[in-house]
C-alpha cells in the first residue's frame, strides 16, 4: 500500500479506555490517529484539519452521535467524509436507519471484532489515498496543460512569481518580449525588469502589495528589455492561492503596447497642434472681424465726410462767387472814395470781414477738396523747421516744444502752404488742450517703409516708402466719444469764439488729398499722438541705403 499520503482518522468516544484501545488497533504507517472525548472537541478538530474517516460513538454526553454527524455533514469540507457509528448498547433497527440517514456509511456494535474494524478502516484509508493520488495526478495534468498553454503563447509575456516576488515561471512570449532566456531570470526579482526611473516612479514592491490587497492590479509604464531598449507595457498582476486560501505566488501577464502608445502620443501631438492652429485661426478671425468692423466704420465715416464735403464744397463754391463780387465792388468803392471820407473806415471793415469770409471759404474748399493744391517736391523737414518757430510763438510758455527731424528721406510731393497749415492746426490744438496744466509737445519726422501689417491699420495706406510725421502731446487725452467725431467739420469741444471746428477736418482733407493717411492714438490722462504718413519721394539710385542719423533733438521752452 502506498503510504505517500497520510490518512487522518478521528475517533470520538467518551470512554478513555476505548479511545486508547482503538488507537492501538488502528495505528500504522500512513495513518494519524486523532482522539476526541466529546462532540464539541470533535467539531473543533474538524475545523483544524480534514479526515479520511470518522469513528463516532452513538452515545456521548454532550451531544449524541446522530446530531454530531448532522453538524459534520452541514460543513462543506466534511460533507463527504466517511462516518462509521459504533454503539456499545443494544440498538434498535430504527437507530440504524437514523444513523444511515444522518450520513453514516456503516454501523458497528461493541465489542467490535478487531479484524472487522481493521478491514473496514483499511478500505477507507485505501480509498482516501487513491483519491489523493488521483487529485494530485489531476493537478499535475492541469498544471502541465497550463504550462503548455502558457509556453505556447507568443504575443503575451506570462510569468509566475513566488510570494517574495521572484520569478518561478517564464514563457516563450516573455523571452521574445523581454529578451531574457528562461534560465537567466528564474529566481530573479521581477523589479529588475523596470528601468531605473520606473523603479523610482512605479515602485514594484507596492504593485505586489496592491495585488495582495485587491487580488488583481493593472498598470502601464515603460519597461526595460535585456538590450536596454524600452517598450510601453501593460501588466496585469493576480494573486495565486492554494486550496486553503494561502498565498502561494503571483501571476503576471504583459502586453507590448508601444505601437498604441506611440499612436496615442502622435494623436495627442496632432490634437495639440490642431488646437493651437484652431486657436491661431480663431485669433486671426477675431482680428479680421475687428479690422473689418473698423474699416467699415472708417468707410462710413469717409462716406459721411464725403457727403458733408460735397455739400460744403457746393455751398462754399457758390458763396465764394458771391464774396468775389462783394470784394470786387468793395475795393472799387474804396478806390473811388476820397481817403478823408468818413465812410472809408466802414468800407475797410466790410473789406476785412469779406477777406475773413474768403479765408473761411478757402478752408471749406480745402476740406471738400474742391481746390487743387499746387504740389511740388519739398523737404518736409525744411518746411517744419520754418514753421515750428511760428508755432512756438503762439504756444503758452508753460509748454515745451521738442523736435526730432531727420534731414534725409523727408522729400514729399506737397503744397507747402497746406503743410504749414497742418503744423499750426495740430500744434494749436495741442496747446489749447494743455493751456491750463502745461506740458510737452514733440514733433518727430522720419523715413519709414510701411509693410503689409502696418498698411492693414488704415485703408488709405499701401506698402511702400513713406515719411512718418508724429505729433505727440502730454495733454489730458481725447475721450472715445470725441475721437469718433473729431474729423467732422464744425464739430468742436472748444468754447464759443475759440474755433470753427474745421481745424482737424482740414488736416484730414489735406493728408488724404496728398495720398497719405492720418492715425490718432489717445489715452485719457496720458496724452494724444497724431501720426501722419505721406508718400516719400524715392530718387533713382537710392537703393536700400539705411536712413541717415537724426538731427540732434532740441527743446524750446
Amino acid at each position: 500500500m502506498n503510504n505517500e499520503y497520510t490518512a487522518n482518522i478521528l475517533i470520538v468516544d467518551d470512554d478513555v479506555k476505548s479511545l486508547t484501545a482503538m488507537e492501538a488497533l488502528l495505528a500504522g504507517p500512513g495513518r494519524e490517529i486523532v482522539k476526541a472525548a466529546s462532540a464539541a472537541e470533535a467539531l473543533r478538530c474538524l475545523l483544524r484539519r480534514d479526515f479520511a474517516l470518522i469513528l463516532l460513538d452513538v452515545r456521548i454526553p454532550d451531544m449524541d452521535g446522530f446530531e454530531t454527524a448532522t453538524l459534520i455533514r452541514q460543513r462543506e469540507r466534511s460533507r463527504y467524509t466517511p462516518i462509521i457509528f459504533i454503539s456499545a448498547i443494544d440498538t434498535l433497527e430504527s437507530d440504524v436507519f437514523r444513523g444511515v440517514a444522518s450520513g453514516a456509511v456503516d454501523y458497528l456494535f461493541k465489542p467490535v471484532v478487531p479484524q472487522v474494524l481493521q478491514t473496514k478502516v483499511a478500505v477507507f484509508v485505501d480509498l482516501f489515498q487513491m483519491n489523493e493520488r488521483l487529485k494530485q495526478q489531476a493537478v499535475r495534468q492541469s498544471e502541465e496543460r497550463f504550462r503548455l498553454i502558457v509556453e505556447s503563447l507568443q504575443d503575451y509575456a506570462v510569468f509566475m512569481m513566488n510570494p517574495e516576488g521572484r520569478v518561478t515561471l517564464w514563457n516563450r512570449g516573455a523571452e521574445r518580449m523581454w529578451g531574457w532566456e528562461q534560465q537567466e531570470v528564474l529566481g530573479e526579482p521581477f523589479a529588475r525588469f523596470y528601468s531605473a526611473e520606473e523603479q523610482v516612479a512605479s515602485k514594484p514592491d507596492p504593485a505586489l502589495a496592491q495585488t495582495i490587497a485587491r487580488g488583481r492590479h493593472e498598470e502601464e509604464g515603460w519597461r526595460k528589455r535585456k538590450d536596454g531598449s524600452r517598450f510601453w507595457a501593460n501588466v496585469v498582476y493576480a494573486t495565486v492561492h492554494d486550496d486553503n486560501g494561502e498565498l502561494i505566488g503571483f501571476s503576471a501577464v504583459t502586453r507590448d503596447l508601444t505601437d498604441r502608445k506611440r499612436a496615442e502620443d502622435e494623436l495627442q501631438r496632432l490634437n495639440a497642434g490642431m488646437q493651437k492652429h484652431i486657436a491661431e485661426q480663431t485669433e486671426e478671425l477675431i482680428r479680421t472681424i475687428a479690422q473689418r468692423e473698423r474699416l467699415h466704420e472708417e468707410l462710413l465715416q469717409a462716406q459721411k465726410m464725403e457727403s458733408i464735403g460735397t455739400l460744403a464744397g457746393g455751398i462754399a463754391h457758390d458763396f465764394n462767387n458771391i464774396l468775389a463780387a462783394i470784394l470786387g465792388y468793395t475795393e472799387l468803392v474804396q478806390g473811388a472814395m476820397p481817403l478823408a471820407s468818413p465812410v472809408q473806415p466802414w468800407i475797410q471793415h466790410v473789406l476785412t470781414a469779406s477777406l475773413r469770409a474768403k479765408a473761411l471759404v478757402q478752408q471749406i474748399l480745402t476740406f471738400s477738396r474742391r481746390t487743387v493744391a499746387a504740389q511740388t517736391p519739398v523737404s518736409l523737414a525744411a518746411v517744419l523747421r520754418e514753421t515750428l518757430p511760428f508755432l512756438r510763438a503762439v504756444l503758452p510758455p508753460t509748454i515745451t516744444l521738442e523736435a526730432h527731424l531727420s534731414p534725409e528721406g523727408s522729400e514729399v510731393l506737397a503744397d507747402v502752404t497746406q503743410m504749414h497749415q497742418i503744423v499750426m492746426n495740430l500744434g494749436v490744438n495741442a496747446g489749447y488742450a494743455m493751456r491750463d496744466t502745461g506740458g510737452h509737445l514733440e514733433v518727430r519726422l522720419e523715413a519709414v517703409d510701411v509693410d503689409t501689417a502696418v498698411a492693414a491699420t488704415h485703408p488709405a495706406l499701401r506698402p511702400g516708402p513713406y515719411v512718418r510725421w508724429t505729433v505727440r502731446d502730454s495733454g489730458p487725452g481725447i475721450p472715445p466719444d470725441v475721437l469718433a467725431r473729431m474729423y467732422e467739420p464744425f464739430f468742436t469741444t472748444k468754447e464759443v469764439g475759440h474755433g470753427t471746428g474745421l481745424g482737424l477736418s482740414v488736416v484730414h482733407g489735406i493728408v488724404e488729398n496728398h495720398g497719405g493717411a492720418i492715425l490718432v492714438e489717445s489715452t485719457l490722462g496720458q496724452g494724444t499722438t497724431f501720426t501722419i504718413y505721406l508718400p516719400r519721394l524715392v530718387h533713382r539710385g537710392e537703393g536700400d541705403a539705411p536712413p541717415a542719423a537724426e538731427d540732434s533733438p532740441h527743446t524750446e521752452a
